[in-house]
């Protein structure tokens, strides 16, 4: 009996020192040199010693937090204006303390997607690397999430924690998240934080949560086909495998807004790719509290990509993502095909994407009255042999080289070439070869040459109309 009761002292001992040896700590992504949301609640926690009374303070706030018995706490920051100025956070329990320092108010822009996005900045040209790297700010920060494959092997790749924004920090930072920072922060004054969590060759249907999937079974039935367990890049193309391994860590930190690139791995799947997508942004903005948290997101480049339906499966997407911006709430659509490479899938070109984001922002976000957006498609009459389309548009259309991206066809279903001619926000087509056009299409390939612009030199998106029946 005295052997077992010595037993149980010593496993109770073993208990409690476990216990009083539990680190106090606190959760990704917070660390030194963050940027925190202006004018929103900042929930911070992490783990402690079970018990313990904790203080969290920052500037003239404090607030108190008790941990629990699994040792996990969790206390709040009251809203907050933008401040340049770095300061401490503190957080201590009486025994134990953490001290994150240089932390700013600012606005925190999640910049999300696959390749296109994670392109880092060392990768650019070296004139165009050079002229970033000289528009370094201490105002500008960036948190990177470790990835999880490359080159077909798992990696263990840890996360970078914020940065400050130095010629020589960049390197490895996203180049298109750098140049729309850089041009935010620049114009309101204000610090730029990015959560930079992309993948390359991930799939949209990858950064969906699983409970979201569960909770809509209908968009779980729509997704692009599973690799098997056995193939690495199943971690990044199957259902919630990012979302789990890589985005978890960080979509609940408060958001200004999401940039997103993405699409290039769903070109093979075209068809519910408007679904998958307009469901990732619901699964973020469920998860954000924020019905409307703005959500801007490239279209897909140009590239040479060949395919079963003609090449015209990235025109499918890009058609797809076209309707994400008409029909969802507070999104916008950034076009680039004009500044995509027809052999090479990563163009180099980041700064003009950069900029139409920064464009974009201005425009839904803070409020600017400025033109974010190219020509855009507003209706189409058909009759007398040929198609007069009307668009929306800053001052008249203009082209760039010949109008050589427009095409018709007749009831048969065959596209031909069309001539086209401009007529200040009108182009009216024609073709000798189709006598009664049924529909027409505009840049429908995987690689086109866009040549429609507005005056400001913004391109009109790839589309396709029919005649109402």
């Amino acid at each position: 009996m005295p052997h077992r009761f010595f037993i149980f002292f010593l496993l109770c001992t073993c208990c409690i020192d476990a216990a009083y040896t539990q680190e106090l700590t606190v959760d990704t992504p917070f660390s030194s040199n963050m940027v925190l949301q202006r004018d929103a609640r900042i929930r911070i926690s992490g783990t402690a010693v079970p018990g313990r009374t904790l203080t969290v303070r920052f500037g003239t706030q404090s607030d108190k937090a008790r941990s629990a018995s699994d040792g996990r706490w969790q206390a709040h920051l009251e809203p907050m204006p933008a401040d340049t100025t770095g300061k401490p956070l503190l957080i201590f329990d009486g025994q134990d303390s953490l001290r994150l320092d240089n932390v700013v108010v600012g606005d925190v822009w999640l910049a999300g997607g696959q390749s296109n996005m994670t392109f880092r900045a060392a990768s650019l040209r070296p004139d165009a690397y050079d002229g970033l790297r000289r528009q370094a700010s201490p105002l500008i920060r960036s948190y990177n999430v470790g990835r999880v494959v490359e080159g077909g092997r798992v990696l263990n790749e840890k996360d970078v924690p914020w940065t400050l924004f130095t010629p020589e920090a960049i390197g490895k930072w996203s180049a298109v998240a750098t140049y729309f920072a850089a041009e935010i922060s620049e114009r309101y004054d204000i610090p730029i934080g990015i959560l930079h969590c992309s993948h390359g060759a991930s799939t949209v249907e990858s950064w969906i949560s699983p409970e979201y999937y569960a909770a809509h079974p209908e968009t779980e039935a729509l997704q692009c086909p599973a690799k098997p367990e056995t193939d690495p890049m199943h971690r990044v193309t199957n259902a919630s495998q990012l979302y789990t391994s890589m985005l978890a860590k960080v979509i609940e930190y408060p958001l200004r807004g999401v940039i997103w690139y993405q699409g290039e791995s769903n070109g093979a799947w075209p068809d519910h790719y408007y679904e998958s997508f307009s469901a990732l942004i619901g699964c973020w903005r469920e998860i954000q509290r924020q019905p409307e948290l703005p959500f801007l997101f490239a279209q897909l480049s140009c590239y040479d990509r060949k395919d079963t339906r003609g090449n015209t499966t990235w025109a499918e997407v890009r058609e797809a993502q076209r309707k994400v911006a008409c029909t969802v709430p507070r999104t916008a659509m950034i076009v680039t095909c004009d500044v995509g490479e027809f052999k090479d899938i990563h163009p180099k070109d980041k700064q003009t994407v950069g900029q139409r984001f920064a464009l974009a922002a201005r425009n839904i976000v803070y409020g600017e009255r400025v033109n974010a957006s190219g020509p855009v498609l507003r209706g189409a009459r058909f009759g007398n042999g040929r198609i007069t389309l009307r668009f929306q548009s800053k001052g008249a259309l203009t082209a760039r080289g010949p109008l050589s991206e427009f095409e018709l066809c007749g009831s048969d279903g065959i596209y031909a070439p069309a001539q086209a001619a401009l007529r200040r926000k009108r182009i009216i087509l024609r073709s000798d070869s189709v006598r009664r056009p049924q529909a027409a299409r505009y840049a429908w390939r995987n690689a086109n040459m866009p040549c429609l612009y507005d005056r400001d030199g913004l391109p009109a998106s790839p589309f396709r109309v029919t005649a109402e029946r």
